[in-house]
């Protein structure tokens, strides 16, 4: 009696403990991309250059922003500041 006792108090000391963590949990927001151009459906041949404009967002600043193809990084644009913008 005594057992089962301690465990229901312990389980409902758990479900208090975390629900009052997530209280205290921050809002995790994700950036925001964009891409701009060349529009979504374009189709282009093996091999040629490709124009690619993006903007991005996010509230705790953009630091870089890369572009991966097939997971292969092309290219990698650094915020012109430490903090991002």
């Amino acid at each position: 009696m005594l057992r089962k006792f301690l465990a229901a108090f312990l389980f409902a000391f758990l479900g208090l403990g975390l629900g009052a963590c997530s209280l205290f949990e921050s809002q995790i927001t994700r950036p925001v991309v964009v891409i701009v151009s060349p529009p979504s459906g374009s189709t282009f041949t093996a091999g040629e250059q490709v124009v690619v404009q993006s903007t991005s967002a996010d509230p705790g600043g953009v630091v870089r922003v890369a572009l991966i193809v097939d997971g292969v990084p092309l290219r990698e644009d650094p915020s012109p500041t430490g903090q991002g913008q």
